[in-house]
């Protein structure tokens, strides 16, 4: 039997099941087992949250035995802090989660621990890295490059040859037009229509988006 673990507590975990169930209904010789969240806050420790039990800290994986497949939806930077130290640890798993109805091409290719909802569309020669989430309906165009911990909300799409660099959010709905390179750290509004680069670190919001960073100067 697989074995899951859920790091951070959050409602997303009802489709993380609904993801995995779709998946092993495939694999009849199969099955599987979502032992419950780990959380760093001590106070949800030991209660229940959508069905499942908060274990413990990270501290506690050693105890619940070897092969555990380890699964994150938090936010990008909280992914990148948990799971680069946890990579480091020998006996853990980080399997693509990916739900059958999503398409990915043959000649994309991908790195681990990336979650792909349901209707996710990943283009030829799309290039994509590690411990990235692709919520419901994301559609990512032809020659694109995802690095890794971004997160892509449900109905975004990134056009052709676009860049997403590490530790990317883009908002449900927002539209990365073919050719752009949005950096490190940066945030894409609901709906937003990015035309040009991003700069790491930025936020962009609107149609066509623009820059919640830049100061304007009274005359």
């Amino acid at each position: 039997m697989d074995k899951y673990v859920i790091l951070g507590v959050g409602k997303y975990i009802v489709n993380i099941e609904e993801i995995l169930d779709a998946g092993y209904s495939k694999k009849l010789e199969r099955s599987y087992e979502i032992l419950g969240f780990i959380d760093s806050d001590s106070r949800k420790h030991g209660k229940d949250y959508y069905g499942f039990k908060v274990l413990g800290s990270v501290d506690i994986l050693n105890d619940l035995g070897k092969d555990l497949n380890i699964v994150s939806f938090i936010n990008p930077v909280g992914r990148h802090e948990v799971l680069s130290f946890l990579s480091g640890i020998s006996g853990l798993l980080f399997p693509n989660i990916i739900h059958p109805s999503a398409v990915i091409s043959p000649r994309a290719k991908i790195g681990h621990g990336n979650i792909f909802a349901q209707n996710v569309i990943v283009a030829p020669y799309v290039t994509i890295g590690d411990f990235n989430h692709l919520n419901y309906a994301v559609s990512i165009g032809h020659h694109c490059r995802i690095g890794n911990f971004t997160t892509c909300n449900g109905g975004a799409h990134i056009a052709g040859s676009s860049v997403l660099e590490d530790m990317v959010f883009v908002g449900p709905g927002a539209v990365i037009i073919d050719g752009v390179t949005v950096g490190s750290l940066a945030r894409v509004g609901a709906n937003a229509v990015v035309r040009k680069d991003v700069p790491s670190g930025d936020t962009v919001v609107g149609v066509p988006a623009k820059s919640l960073n830049v100061k304007t100067v009274k005359k």
